[in-house]
């Protein structure tokens, strides 16, 4: 149960998410950090703005940090 689009999902910060990360990936914490950082950072560049405020919403505020601070610009050049 608890899997639907309704559903209540577990809530933890960002210790436990770090953990959880890490165990999956084989690495250590601060590396699974970093490759979660670099997730959202794809997932805001592929989401629709709404779709991203609605995911950062979701999150705990600590989870959120891992967020970029401003949304990436595809085809752009830095």
């Amino acid at each position: 149960t608890g899997h639907g689009p309704g559903a209540a999902g577990e809530r933890f910060g960002l210790t436990t998410f770090a953990g959880r990360v890490a165990a999956r990936a084989g690495t250590d914490e601060d590396t699974a950090l970093r490759d979660a950082a670099a997730v959202m950072e794809v997932l805001d560049a592929a989401l629709a703005p709404e779709l991203t405020e609605r995911m950062a919403g979701a999150l705990p505020a600590d989870i959120r940090e891992l967020l970029p601070v401003g949304r990436a610009v595809q085809g752009t050049e830095g």
